[in-house]
């Protein structure tokens, strides 16, 4: 009991100390602290966990908690990537992405449908041409763009009611 009591009169001690310090230091002395406290903290939590025996509990959860960040932060950017895609047209980019630069003609030739094939056959033809040409997977961009402009041109609402 007298230990805790001396801790905790040392970090109550420390504490009116750092703030006196803290109001008085630049920005760059405050940063530095905050980093060196940090570390200090980490290093503190994991030679806890090591001492009582549950490191490879919290590496665990540290792990799962690491690849959710990787995976939500890859479907993010896929998203902001898809969404650029779309707006290329207005951004003055090379490529365009709007029903008004490919015929429809051309739209069934790149898919390699004869006119006239319907929404279900599109999309099928779509699909079988995008796994193989998607860039991912070491396909082309310039290819994988044509393939996704002739299938918007296709299932365009507009082009249906004609």
């Amino acid at each position: 009991m007298p230990i805790i009591i001396l801790l905790t009169t040392i970090f109550v001690i420390l504490g009116v100390l750092l703030r006196r310090w803290f109001k008085r230091a630049s920005l760059e002395d405050k940063r530095s602290l905050i980093m060196l406290t940090v570390w200090t903290f980490s290093f503190v939590g994991l030679v806890a966990l090591i001492l009582t025996g549950r490191f490879f509990h919290a590496l665990g959860w540290a792990l799962m908690l690491l690849i959710a960040l990787l995976i939500s932060g890859a479907s993010a950017r896929r998203k902001r990537q898809q969404q650029g895609g779309n707006s290329q047209k207005r951004n003055g980019g090379a490529l365009e992405n709007s029903s008004g630069g490919m015929s429809v003609k051309d739209a069934y030739a790149i898919l390699g449908l004869k006119e006239g094939a319907n929404d279900e056959d599109i999309h099928q033809a779509y699909i079988n041409l995008i796994q193989k040409n998607h860039p991912d997977r070491g396909g082309s961009d310039y290819l994988s763009s044509q393939i996704n402009q002739a299938h918007d041109v296709l299932m365009d609402p507009k082009r249906k009611k004609k």
